[in-house]
C-alpha cells in the first residue's frame, strides 16, 4: 500500500486571518480577548501616526526602552501603528513557541482556568488582518528576559514552506514582571477610528471609535456584571484618550425592565420572572387611550399625580407582574409547544406521556449551566413618548443621579442604534448575541411579525443580556462566526427555554401591564366618557343653545324696533332715552355672552365628534373581532349540530350489533384479523360514539343560553338553586371523577333576567372550579400543604341581589387578580383561551348586573370568591 502526505501551504495564514475575520473591529477584539485571557486587569489600545508619536507617549503600561524603540524605528518607517498592550501573565519561551507560533494550538483549550473568551487557537492571526508586519514582545514572571519576535506577513505567506520560514527572535532585558505588547505596523486607522480630516481645527476628543469597534469592545465584558467590570479597556490616539465603553447610565431611561432567573431549588429547576415598571408607563398608556391624541393635553395630569398613582397601585402591579414558574409548569409549557408539531398523531395520550418525559430529561440538562439570568431594558424612541420619559427620569432621579441632566432623547436613540438587542454572556464574558437585528437567535422578530406587536419584545428598542454559569466552557461554546452556539443537548434546551421566556412569558407580562394600567385609568376616571353618552349630552346642550339663540333673536328684533321708533334723528346725530339706551346695552351684553357660550359649546361638540371619529377605527377593530368570535361560534354550533344529527340517526344504534356479528365470524375463521384489525376499530368506534353523545348532550344544554329575540320576551324568572342543580346533573361525570360536592347555601331567590345567562355564568365558574381543584390535587401529591379533606364548590346567597361562588381549589393566581375579566387572559397556561370570564362579564353587564373577585384569600394566599350581583329590578 502506498501512502501520501498532507501539506499546508503558507497561504493558510491569510485564509485563517484576513479571510476568516470579517472586519478590522473583529480583529482588534480577538487580540483584546487574548489579553483578557491572560488575566490582565488593564488593556491599552493605542494608535500612532508614525514613530514620532511613540517617542513622546506617556500612556504605556510598561516603559519603552531604547532597544525596543530602535527596533521599532528600523521596522516602522513612516507607517501608522496600532499597539495592544496588557499586563497579564505574559508568555514564556514554551508558550510563545507552542501557544503563539503554533497555529490551531489546543494550549488554551487545555488550560480552562486561563481562558475566558477563546479556545480555538487562531485569534492571534487577527493581527495579519490589521497590518503588514507585527512585533511581539512578552515576558512572564518565570523569565529573566523578555522575548521579541518580528513577523512580516507577506514574506511568510509567500514562502515555500510554513514550518521552514524563519522568524527573527530577540531576547532583551525585562521592563516589567509580566506583560505582552503587540505592535501592528501599517495599520489602516480609518477602519477603526473616526478622525476629522483637519484635526488641528478641532478638540482632540472629537476623535471617536468606529461604531463596530465601540460596540464590540463594550460588550466583550458584561457591562451589567459588577464582578467583571474591574477590567479596564482604554483607547488612545497619539496619547489622547478616546471615549469608549457602554454608558450604563442610559439604562435609567428604560420604560420597563423584564427580569428572569432560573435556579436550582431543592433539586428542581424554578423560573422566577418580573416586569418592573416606571411611573411614566402610566402616562404613556394614558396618552395612547385618548383619541385623537391631540386632545391628550386636556386629560393629561401633572407628573406628581402619575407618580402618586403609580405608588398607590404598586401592590396591584407587583402581584400581577411577579411570578414563579414551577418545574412542572415549565415542562408543560414546552411540551404544549412541541405537541403542535405532532397534531397528526392518533394516540395523543401516549404522545403526551412521551413528550413530558422527553422535556423533563432535557430541562434537567440545564442544571449544568445554572444559574441563568437575564434582563431586557425596554425603551421608546419616538419623539413624543421619548421626551416624556426623559423628563420623568430627570425629575425622579435629580437627587440620586444629577448627571442624568446632560442626556437628551438623541443620546437615547444613538445608544439604542449601537447597543440594541440581547447579548449572551458566560460568567461575565460575551459569547455572542441572542436577539440582534442581524443575528436573532431568540426569534424576536419572527414572533413580532406573528401579530400583537404592541406587546412583543422589539430588538431595536431593547437592550439586555442573558447570562449563564459555565466557567469550564463544557456546555455552551460559540461557533467561529458567533452567530450561534455549538449544538448539543444543553444548548438546544437552553435556546428553547430562552425563546419561551422572551416570546411567551414576557409577552404575557407586557400585555398584562397594559391591561392593568388601563383598568386603573378607568377606575380613576381619567379616560374619555362613553362616546354615545357624550353625543347625547352634546345634542341636549345644542338644543338648549338653539332655544336660547331663538329667544335672543326675538330680543334683538324688539330692540331694533324700539330704536327705530324711539330714536330722534337730528342731522348726523341720533338721540335716544336713557331707558332705551340701557335696554339696547342689556341686549348687546346678552348677545356677547351667548356668542361666547355658543363658541364654547361648539368647541366641545367638535371635540366629541373628533373623538368619535378617532374611535371609529377601534370600533371597526372590535367589530372585526366580534365577527370572528361569531364566526367561531357559528362553526362550533354547526359542528355540534351536525354531530347531534348523527347521534339521532337510527342507524347509529345498529353499529354495536353489526360489530358483534363481525366479531363472531372473525373469531371463528381468522383470529389474527380479529385481534389486529377488528378490535382496534371497535375500540375507536366506541370512543367516538361516547364523545359524539357527550357533544350532543352539551349542544342541548347550551341551546338554553341563546337569546333568539332581542326583546323582553326572552327574559324569564331564573331559580338560582334550580340552575345550580341542572348544572350539577350535567357535570355529574366530571364531579364524580374528582370527588367534588356542590353545596347550596340559602339559595331561595328568583332573578328575572335573560334566559340562559345565569346558566352560562355558573357553568363557566363550575368548570373553572373543577380545573383548579384538579390542579391543587395534583400538587397535593408532592406537597402536603395542598392536602385537604373535602373537595367542594359552594354557591351561597348573601342578599336578595347577591350570591357568592367559591371552591376548595387553588384559587386565582396572583398574576391574574386584576386582569381576570380581560379578553385573552387565562391562568390555565395552555389549557385556556382566556375568553370565558370576559364573556361572562359582558353578559352580566348587558343588563347592569356584574361579577367581581373579592379580596378574601384562601389558605394558600389566593383570592377565590366570585360575587355576582344583579340590579334590584331583577329580584322577584
Amino acid at each position: 500500500m502506498n501512502k501520501v502526505k498532507m501539506k499546508v501551504n503558507p497561504r493558510i495564514i491569510e485564509h485563517l486571518g484576513s479571510d476568516l475575520i470579517t472586519s478590522a473591529a473583529v480583529a482588534v477584539v480577538e487580540l483584546i480577548k487574548n489579553s483578557i485571557d491572560a488575566h490582565s486587569k488593564r488593556v491599552n489600545i493605542q494608535f500612532f501616526d508614525g514613530i514620532g508619536q511613540i517617542e513622546k507617549n506617556d500612556k504605556m503600561l510598561v516603559p519603552l526602552d531604547d532597544d525596543m524603540f530602535f527596533l521599532l524605528k528600523e521596522k516602522v518607517a513612516g507607517s501608522n501603528i496600532l499597539l495592544i498592550e496588557d499586563i497579564g501573565i505574559g508568555m514564556n519561551a514554551v508558550q510563545l513557541q507552542e501557544g503563539y507560533l503554533n497555529i490551531g494550538t489546543d494550549i488554551k483549550y487545555k488550560d480552562y482556568e486561563n481562558t475566558n473568551l477563546g479556545e480555538k487557537g487562531i485569534g492571534r492571526l487577527a493581527a495579519q488582518c490589521l497590518g503588514k508586519k507585527l512585533i511581539l514582545e512578552t515576558a512572564s514572571s518565570d523569565d529573566k528576559q523578555r522575548k521579541v519576535i518580528f513577523i512580516d506577513w507577506n514574506a511568510l505567506i509567500n514562502s515555500d514552506k510554513i514550518d521552514e520560514f524563519e522568524i527573527p527572535y530577540y531576547e532583551l532585558s525585562k521592563m516589567a514582571e509580566a506583560y505582552t505588547r503587540i505592535w501592528i505596523i501599517d495599520v489602516k486607522k480609518d477602519e477603526l477610528i473616526n478622525e476629522p480630516l483637519q484635526l488641528g481645527l478641532f478638540d482632540d476628543n472629537k476623535v471617536t471609535l468606529s461604531d463596530d469597534l465601540r460596540v464590540a469592545t463594550s460588550f466583550l465584558i458584561s457591562p451589567y456584571d459588577k464582578a467583571v467590570r474591574n477590567i479596564e479597556i482604554a483607547f488612545y490616539n497619539n496619547g489622547v484618550q478616546i471615549c469608549s465603553g457602554f454608558d450604563s447610565e442610559l439604562l435609567n431611561f428604560a420604560e420597563s425592565v423584564n427580569v428572569f432567573e432560573i435556579n436550582n431549588i431543592n433539586g428542581k429547576i424554578e423560573l422566577n420572572m418580573s416586569l418592573n415598571l416606571t411611573p411614566q408607563f402610566i402616562e404613556k398608556t394614558h396618552r395612547s387611550c385618548i383619541k385623537p391624541v391631540s386632545y391628550f393635553p386636556k386629560y393629561r395630569r401633572k407628573k406628581e399625580e402619575y407618580i402618586q398613582l403609580f405608588d398607590r397601585y404598586k401592590e396591584r402591579y407587583e402581584s400581577s407582574l411577579n411570578i414563579t414558574i414551577s418545574y412542572e409548569e415549565l415542562v408543560n409549557k414546552i411540551k404544549e409547544k412541541r405537541k403542535k408539531e405532532y397534531s397528526d398523531i392518533k394516540n395523543q395520550e401516549a404522545l403526551e406521556e412521551f413528550l413530558i418525559k422527553q422535556v423533563e430529561k432535557e430541562i434537567d440538562e440545564l442544571v449544568a449551566i445554572l444559574p441563568i439570568e437575564g434582563r431586557a431594558y425596554n425603551f421608546k424612541q419616538d419623539n413624543a413618548v421619548g421626551k416624556i420619559y426623559v423628563d420623568y427620569v430627570k425629575y425622579l432621579k435629580r437627587e440620586t443621579h444629577p448627571n442624568l441632566e446632560k442626556y437628551s432623547l438623541d443620546d437615547i436613540q444613538k445608544f439604542l442604534s449601537l447597543y440594541n438587542g440581547i447579548k449572551l454572556y458566560r460568567n461575565g464574558y460575551r459569547i455572542g448575541a441572542l436577539g440582534n437585528r442581524d443575528d436573532d437567535w431568540i426569534e424576536m422578530q419572527q414572533y413580532r411579525t406573528s401579530g400583537q406587536q404592541f406587546y412583543r419584545m422589539n430588538q431595536s428598542n431593547t437592550v439586555g443580556y442573558v447570562s449563564i454559569n459555565d466557567p469550564m466552557q463544557t456546555n455552551i461554546r460559540e461557533i467561529s462566526s458567533r452567530l450561534d452556539v455549538v449544538q448539543n443537548d444543553v444548548a438546544k434546551i437552553f435556546k428553547e427555554v430562552i425563546i419561551t421566556i422572551f416570546n411567551y412569558y414576557f409577552y404575557d407580562f407586557n400585555r398584562a401591564a397594559d391591561d392593568i394600567t388601563k383598568s386603573i385609568l378607568r377606575d380613576e376616571g381619567l379616560l374619555q366618557d362613553d362616546a354615545k353618552k357624550e353625543v347625547k349630552r352634546r345634542k341636549d346642550e345644542n338644543n338648549k343653545l338653539l332655544k336660547e339663540n331663538q329667544r335672543l333673536l326675538k330680543e334683538i328684533k324688539r330692540t331694533k324696533e324700539i330704536l327705530l321708533t324711539k330714536a330722534v334723528v337730528i342731522g348726523d346725530d341720533v338721540n335716544i332715552s336713557q331707558k332705551v339706551y340701557e335696554k339696547a346695552i342689556e341686549t348687546l351684553d346678552s348677545v356677547d355672552t351667548q356668542i361666547k357660550i355658543t363658541q364654547d359649546e361648539l368647541g366641545k361638540t367638535k371635540e366629541v365628534l373628533d373623538t368619535a371619529e378617532a374611535g371609529l377605527k377601534e370600533i371597526q377593530i372590535e367589530a372585526f373581532n366580534n365577527y370572528k368570535l361569531m364566526a367561531n361560534g357559528l362553526i362550533t354550533e354547526t359542528m355540534t349540530h351536525e354531530l347531534h344529527s348523527i347521534v339521532n340517526d337510527p342507524n347509529m344504534y345498529n353499529i354495536e350489533s353489526d360489530f358483534e356479528v363481525l366479531k363472531e365470524f372473525l373469531y371463528d375463521t381468522n383470529i389474527k384479523l380479529y385481534n389486529d384489525n377488528l378490535l382496534p376499530i371497535k375500540d375507536q368506534s366506541d370512543l367516538l360514539l361516547r364523545k359524539v353523545e357527550d357533544i350532543a348532550d352539551l349542544y342541548n344544554f347550551l341551546e338554553k343560553t341563546f337569546i333568539k329575540k332581542n326583546n323582553y320576551d326572552e327574559y324569564a324568572c331564573e331559580n338560582v338553586g334550580a340552575v345550580v342543580g341542572e348544572i350539577e346533573r350535567k357535570l355529574k361525570k366530571e364531579l364524580s371523577k374528582n370527588k367534588i360536592t356542590i353545596i347550596q347555601k340559602n339559595l331561595k331567590t328568583l332573578w328575572y333576567m335573560p334566559k340562559g345567562v345565569l346558566l352560562h355564568v355558573l357553568y363557566n365558574l363550575f368548570t373553572n372550579s373543577i380545573y383548579w381543584i384538579d390542579i391543587r390535587e395534583k400538587r397535593a401529591l408532592k406537597e402536603k400543604k395542598y392536602c385537604i379533606t373535602n373537595n367542594e364548590i359552594v354557591v351561597e346567597q348573601k342578599t336578595e341581589s347577591n350570591i357568592w361562588v367559591y371552591d376548595s381549589g387553588l384559587g386565582v393566581l396572583k398574576k391574574m387578580e386584576y386582569i381576570l375579566f380581560d379578553a385573552l387572559q387565562s391562568g390555565k397556561e395552555n389549557d385556556g383561551r382566556g375568553m370565558g370570564l370576559y364573556i361572562v362579564k359582558k353578559l352580566l353587564k348587558s343588563f347592569n348586573a356584574d361579577i367581581e373577585l373579592l379580596e378574601e384569600t384562601n389558605e394558600w394566599g389566593n383570592r377565590y370568591i366570585f360575587s355576582i350581583t344583579v340590579p334590584k329590578d331583577c329580584i322577584r
